[in-house]
């Protein structure tokens, strides 16, 4: 995967997803673990998680399109220059 091209920001764009999510667990678990209220915090991890699931997708399908837009063919394996 060389630098700056497509499928290096759409990598770069799913660990910043990822990190997201683990920051907002994080700061979720450290607010809600002292007001002791444990089937509300486990729901809204789960939506946490399932925000960057849904997250992930959406870069995947962009880069995806953007590959298929320049002729590149499903996947972006072979994204190349256009011409």
């Amino acid at each position: 995967m060389a630098c700056f091209s497509i499928p290096f920001f759409a990598q770069l764009a799913v660990w910043a997803i990822i990190a997201w999510g683990i920051y907002a667990i994080v700061m979720l678990l450290l607010s809600k673990i002292q007001a002791g209220e444990p089937w509300t915090t486990v729901y809204q991890i789960f939506r946490i998680i399932a925000i960057v699931i849904v997250a992930i997708w959406i870069v995947y399908l962009c880069v995806e399109l953007i590959s298929c837009a320049f002729s590149a063919g499903p996947g972006f394996v072979n994204f190349g220059r256009v011409r």
